[in-house]
């Protein structure tokens, strides 16, 4: 049977119904139904809107699972840098206590008695010094501090001499 627009043969009798399908097959006729304009572009429309409602879908689709891979790689950054943080943690707690095991006070005695040979200083090594008016202590420059700072003043002078 050929398809129609309306195919008002749904509400036949079944009996009819397939009579008129055995006649139709019979006689090899096929009727060609013409749509009119609406309906095609109807149908044009649909299709158009089913593809651009596909491609929304598939756009959000995609846009959530490359959020979630976003999340993933940053949450492993996240914990490699933990990881990394423990780690340095626990290396500067080490070399913490490597440090004050090295300046305990008894070590750095001991080392200094054995391997320099250093001994504990006495009463009579101390010498105080008492001064009456100012607190200000003064050192004699030696000879050579003096030798050096005469031949500094002469090269000044000569330069002051060469450019003036």
């Amino acid at each position: 049977m050929a398809q129609a627009a309306y195919d008002i043969s749904v509400f036949e009798n079944r009996a009819e119904k397939k009579a008129r399908q055995k006649s139709a097959e019979r006689q090899g006729e096929f009727k060609v139904v013409r749509q009119n304009k609406w309906q095609r572009v109807t149908k044009k429309l649909a299709t158009i809107k089913l593809i651009a409602m596909t491609a929304l879908g598939l756009s959000l689709a995609w846009g959530v699972i490359y959020s979630q891979v976003q999340v993933v790689e940053i949450s492993a950054n996240i914990d490699s840098t933990n990881f990394k943080l423990e780690e340095a943690v626990s290396e500067y707690n080490y070399l913490t206590v490597m440090l004050e095991s090295k300046t305990n006070l008894k070590k750095v005695e001991e080392v200094a008695s054995q391997q320099l040979g250093l001994l504990e200083i006495d009463k009579s090594q101390i010498t105080y010094l008492t001064l009456e008016d100012e607190n200000l202590v003064i050192k004699p420059e030696g000879k050579f501090e003096d030798l050096v700072s005469e031949a500094g003043d002469g090269l000044m002078n000569l330069v002051e001499y060469i450019v003036p």
